[in-house]
């Protein structure tokens, strides 16, 4: 018998052979984790978009409608400047997720926008605004995220 493989059942496993084995079973193990993590991570954006739909509806709707397209029943009418198109893609790709989590926090007017959109940073905790941004950007598929993560940016509560 050499010294590196022993017999089993007729046939006979190397070292290196094991070694091998091994490093699959690992390796196996590690993709299905990261799968199993993917796949977590898809459920908690699906979450976060549904419950910032709900947020939407709530306090977004009235002016921007329910699909974003600035045409809300009841107050956006008579606004001037009308409500801005949120499912319009030139609107959403230039800004970064951590421009619409400020825009919602603090209002779109110290954005340089219309002052008629209020602030909701005292009214919303940070994960929801997290969600409102993850359905907004549902609003307008076309539109690719910007180059700045959201991770971490608080939403900053006027003096008050």
């Amino acid at each position: 018998m050499t010294p590196n493989r022993r017999e089993k059942g007729g046939g006979f496993i190397s070292s290196a052979g094991a070694a091998m084995a091994s490093v699959l079973v690992i390796l196996s193990a590690s993709f299905s984790a990261g799968a199993q993590e993917r796949g977590r991570e898809k459920r908690q954006a699906a979450r976060a978009v549904a419950r910032g739909q709900e947020l939407f509806l709530r306090y977004c709707s009235p002016c921007h409608g329910p699909a974003g397209k600035g045409d809300g029943r009841f107050f956006a009418t008579s606004l001037n400047p009308k409500p801005t198109d949120l499912s319009h893609e030139s609107h959403l790709r230039p800004r970064t997720d951590a421009e619409l989590f400020r825009w919602i926090g603090e209002g779109s007017g110290p954005a340089g926008s219309s002052l008629l959109c209020p602030p909701w940073g005292n009214t919303l905790e940070e994960e929801q605004i997290r969600a409102l941004v993850a359905f907004i950007r549902t609003l307008a598929p076309a539109a690719t995220r910007g180059p700045a993560p959201l991770g971490g940016v608080p939403a900053r509560r006027p003096p008050g």
